[in-house]
């Protein structure tokens, strides 16, 4: 439940008096925190999700600002730099398979009458190896995850398939569906969604799918009413065909389907930024405590209601982004420092399939072997002001760790529970996953989810300043107790298998 603004000042104002108290209390480590303010947040959120950086979609030469950005930052702090050839930058090659907008046609004729539909809100689709040009339909009927074969009546048609429920939740029946169609020969695939999935989740599964792989054929997921519309033009009732038993492929007679998504590979150079903060041990230097939070979003888009169509990604994930910076920068600022070094690795690609950290856990600029844990960041500056979710405590001794660490700060006011609302699997949605997979504890600091999530409406003047400096200052406590600790964090009995499954791995 959110407070009301009134209800609201009381907390903000206990919060930001026990911030100075904390500031002035003398340790090293609290004028350190104390380097971490509002202002200093605000000016990286609404630089990074400003409308001149346009999304910072990965690639794109607002991404390439973001990470100079970064970069800079992180020079003038004085750390290390931990990328290519002495610089704060690791570069990797984004590989990926783009359909140009204007070459995209989705088309049906039915009875000397031919309707076109437009691409992310009507439908969305799959770059193709070959188009499907004025070719008939069959009714396939539901998309499921085991298929059952089609035989010969897809054959040279494009098979049209329904699918209830999400298509997100329903992935595994998308591919079998697209699988068993070819398959059987098909010269195409349609999938009708179901009647609650809306135009915007259309828009927002277009963008997902518009830098994948292709398929050999034309593959569209088309919105529930307007596949009725098309079947509709031939005398053909959709609301039949889906109740109907499952059997044969019934031919769609009357109707012809041009869909053309031809696919084009595209590769780019994509930035990761890393700088080191190091520890003051001759010999647990060597060892390290990586920050992660990614800096890309998803760029522009279908413009919304206003006609805003730049994606600004404010809380995904330029509010992670600044809690790294503000941290690194208190961390730069000690005097004394942990006996552990500390690197800070903003990623990009996190959008596109977590492609930053994944290159980084393979093409380590340290040694993997010499991370003893990872604390990412991603989407922390919304929702409930008093509580920050960090997944993974339970997992390890991290979770001893946080606990320690919200112990001796209680002036930052947070709850911090290790599990998110149900429904998506949270915790294998972030570059935490990466680490992860290299069997390294992680934790996973968020706030989860809001109505702005993947829509123009995030943007900076809806993040929660104050919040969002506390986040900050709680993960350079947790950072700076873990890198402080002589014993490098361990998993539990059974842990490892228990993250793993939780993150889908």
């Amino acid at each position: 439940m959110r407070l009301s603004l009134p209800a609201l000042l009381p907390i903000v104002l206990a919060c930001a008096t026990g911030l100075h108290a904390q500031a002035g209390a003398g340790s090293a480590e609290a004028r350190a925190a104390a380097t971490i303010r509002v202002e200093d947040v605000r000016a990286h959120v609404e630089f990074l999700a400003a409308d001149s950086l346009r999304g910072r979609a990965t690639p794109s030469p607002g991404l390439e600002r973001a990470a100079a950005y970064i970069a800079d930052r992180f020079r003038a702090w004085g750390l290390h730099p931990a990328g290519d050839s002495g610089s704060f930058i690791q570069r990797y090659t984004f590989s990926s398979i783009v359909v140009r907008e204007e070459e995209r046609r989705f088309a049906f004729r039915a009875g000397g009458r031919e309707r076109s539909w437009e691409h992310a809100r009507d439908y969305f689709a799959f770059a193709a190896r070959a188009p499907a040009d004025s070719a008939p339909l069959v009714f396939a009927g539901r998309a499921m995850v085991e298929m059952p074969p089609l035989g010969e009546g897809v054959r040279g048609r494009v098979a049209v398939f329904h699918l209830p429920g999400s298509p997100v939740a329903g992935v595994g029946a998308l591919v079998a569906a697209g699988t068993a169609a070819m398959e059987g020969g098909a010269a195409g695939v349609i999938v009708v969604v179901d009647p609650s999935v809306t135009a915007d989740s259309i828009t927002w599964l277009a963008e997902q799918v518009a830098t994948g792989t292709s398929w050999p054929v034309p593959f569209a997921g088309l919105r529930h009413d307007a596949a009725r519309e098309m079947l509709h033009a031939a005398g053909i009732d959709l609301d039949a065909l889906r109740a109907a038993p499952a059997g044969p492929a019934v031919p769609l007679d009357g109707l012809r389907v041009t869909l053309h998504a031809p696919a084009r590979a595209d590769t780019a150079r994509a930035p990761n930024v890393v700088g080191i903060v190091r520890g003051s041990d001759p010999t647990l230097r060597e060892s390290y405590v990586v920050v992660t939070a990614h800096f890309d979003h998803v760029g522009v888009g279908r413009p919304d209601a206003h006609g805003d169509s730049i994606f600004n990604g404010a809380d995904d994930n330029a509010s992670g982004t600044a809690a790294l910076l503000e941290a690194a920068e208190a961390f730069a600022s000690l005097g004394e420092r942990p006996a552990r070094s500390v690197l800070f690795l903003a990623v990009s690609g996190e959008e596109k399939g977590l492609k930053g950290s994944v290159h980084w856990v393979r093409n380590p600029t340290v040694p993997i072997a010499s991370v003893v844990a990872g604390l990412n960041l991603d989407m922390v500056g919304r929702n409930s002001p008093d509580t920050l979710v960090i997944m993974g405590q339970e997992y390890s001794t991290l979770g001893d760790v946080v606990r320690r660490a919200a112990a001796a700060h209680p002036e930052i006011g947070f709850h911090l529970p290790s599990r998110a609302a149900p429904g998506l699997r949270w915790f294998s949605r972030s570059d935490h996953a990466a680490l992860l997979m290299m069997g390294i504890p992680v934790l996973f600091f968020t706030t989860v989810d809001h109505p702005d999530y993947h829509r123009p409406t995030d943007e900076a003047g809806a993040i929660e300043m104050e919040k969002l400096t506390r986040v900050a200052r709680m993960l350079f406590h947790v950072a700076h107790a873990a890198a402080s600790d002589r014993e490098p964090p361990g998993w539990t009995a059974t842990g490892l298998e228990e993250a793993r499954t939780a993150a889908g791995q």
